[in-house]
């Protein structure tokens, strides 16, 4: 007993998370989804969830499984997979259906994010042979800023993409193709883009391979259909390419349109994904242009998806590039939601391969940490800084244990980005004006057609006759504005594209429909009004 009580407790601490690494990993995931959970309620109910995100997927949810008219929104006008095709939401309609509303999306998606820690965990205890590297990666993997940005922007089927394809590649690498199978056909199902990246993962087995197939082709071609690894790889590559097409042809059925090109908003490299390769390869300084415009917005994109891990990722491409489907639209885009690193739900289909690669990466610089090490203290070892016993015995450990240096490393890179570029330093709060709005809201009769503002209409998804902007083509029984808030003077952008008219700013409805009577003010409050058509008494309420 006196023996254990000398030792250092830093070294007990270290024995303990080694031994029994679940009494960390499985706690950390839990508060993670408790305090996203907290958070990301508290901001719906303080009206900083929007129409384009949650409204639709809750919306959605509620029609299909009130109606069952299979995704229908009134964001979209239509049904959702003529936008998206995430066949994925069928199976959040389960948990969905115990409780319909926002909160219960929220709720799931703060839980479903967090869980890509533990096959993180599998992977890099496997790989690196040490229970304390994989809860560094699960770590850092719940610290991650992009991560938080995710979750703490609405709701989208994509964060269930961690999980599934962490998981996918973890057993991949242990040969259980089933499995695996299964995994990468649930996270297809997440977002029209995942399978090509799915098809990446195919292409990183087939070089991984590479030796191999040349030696079968080379001796016993008939070799390659029995090697498992092998011939999972050139199904994961057609079945990510089939469903890629298929995908696109169910959105083009429908479509208004009947058309589908993802490639619209790379214009400026071509109309096609043919005529974009082209592009790059062909007229590379201009698209190096592009890469870096706007120059510091790129370089705080890359430095906050890499930083975190130390940019341990990028000493392993093959890992790092099968992201490529999306890591270099997201570089080429000037659409500055697609290079935001911290606040929207791209990251989500980069956070995979971003800490894969960097678990290999911290694999490859281990021995290079080891021969600097080494070096460092035969070279130094003789001079007056280094006769210190502190500084001999933390070099010593360097040398037997580089890779506690290169797990610091992470650790200290992954806690200082989350501190600066976690979402939650901007957490709201309820106010007044708030419970408010939301008592202005129930106040409105279910079943009328009502049109109101993008933040407020999250809190109407459960209403198919409510729209969050006004269309002058049709007719609403209310108009729900909140004049302090920017939506009321932002043109809308949900709509647009299904509506023969251009949906337009309340700014410039509201106050001519007052005027020339066609709407009433019920009720004023704080900036908040309530107008209902034909009207004309005073208001009933005016704070």
């Amino acid at each position: 007993m006196r023996r254990m009580l000398n030792r250092d407790p830093i070294g007990l601490l270290l024995e303990f998370v080694e031994n029994e690494p679940k009494y960390f990993l499985y706690p950390f995931v839990a508060v993670y989804t408790a305090v996203f959970s907290y958070f990301t309620v508290v901001k719906h109910f303080a009206f900083e969830t929007y129409a384009g995100d949650l409204g639709i997927f809750e919306q959605s949810l509620w029609s299909t499984l009130r109606y069952g008219l299979y995704f229908y929104n009134t964001p979209e006008l239509g049904p959702h997979f003529g936008i998206h095709f995430d066949p994925i939401l069928y199976l959040f309609l389960i948990p969905y259906s115990i409780y319909p509303s926002p909160v219960t999306l929220l709720v799931l998606q703060s839980l479903l994010l967090p869980l890509g820690a533990i096959p993180l965990f599998w992977l890099a205890r496997d790989e690196l042979q040490s229970n304390r590297a994989g809860l560094a990666f699960a770590t850092v993997y719940l610290l991650y800023p992009p991560l938080h940005g995710v979750n703490w922007y609405d709701f989208h089927p994509e964060c269930l993409v961690p999980l599934l394809l962490i998981a996918a590649f973890y057993y991949f690498k242990k040969g259980n193709f089933i499995i695996y199978f299964i995994l990468i056909i649930l996270a297809m199902m997440c977002k029209e883009i995942v399978p090509l990246i799915v098809v990446f993962m195919g292409l990183y087995g087939i070089w991984m391979n590479r030796r191999k197939i040349w030696e079968l082709l080379t001796s016993n071609p008939k070799g390659l259909l029995m090697d498992r690894s092998i011939v999972s790889s050139l199904i994961t590559i057609c079945v990510g390419a089939a469903w890629y097409i298929a995908a696109g042809r169910v959105i083009a059925s429908l479509s208004d349109t009947a058309t589908y090109n993802p490639f619209t908003t790379w214009f400026y490299l071509g109309g096609s994904m043919f005529e974009i390769m082209t592009s790059v390869v062909f007229r590379p300084l201009y698209t190096l242009q592009i890469a870096f415009t706007p120059f510091w917005g790129k370089v705080v994109y890359l430095l906050v998806l890499f930083g975190p891990l130390a940019f341990m990722s990028f000493l392993n491409p093959p890992t790092l590039l099968i992201s490529l489907p999306w890591l270099a639209p997201s570089i080429l885009s000037l659409l500055p939601n697609h290079y935001q690193p911290v606040g929207t739900q791209y990251p989500a289909l980069l956070i995979p391969f971003i800490f894969i690669s960097a678990i290999y990466g911290v694999k490859t610089v281990i021995p290079a940490v080891k021969k600097l090490a080494l070096m460092f203290s035969i070279r130094f070892g003789a001079s007056r800084i280094m006769k210190s016993k502190y500084a001999y015995n933390k070099m010593d450990i360097v040398i037997s244990r580089p890779i506690e240096a290169v797990l610091v490393l992470l650790l200290v890179c992954g806690v200082t980005f989350s501190i600066i570029w976690s979402p939650l330093g901007t957490f709201p709060g309820v106010t007044f004006h708030d419970k408010a709005l939301e008592m202005v809201v129930y106040t409105i009769p279910p079943y009328s057609s009502v049109a109101t503002q993008n933040e407020i209409f999250p809190h109407l998804s459960h209403n198919l006759k409510a729209y969050p902007v006004y269309h002058p083509i049709l007719e609403y029984d209310y108009i729900l504005v909140d004049k302090t808030s920017i939506f009321y003077y932002l043109p809308p952008l949900y709509g647009q594209y299904r509506s023969p008219v251009p949906p337009l700013a309340y700014s410039s409805v509201v106050p001519e429909l007052i005027e020339n009577g066609t709407y009433g003010v019920l009720i004023s409050v704080n900036g908040i009004m309530l107008l209902k058509r034909g009207y004309a008494g005073p208001p009933l309420v005016n704070l």
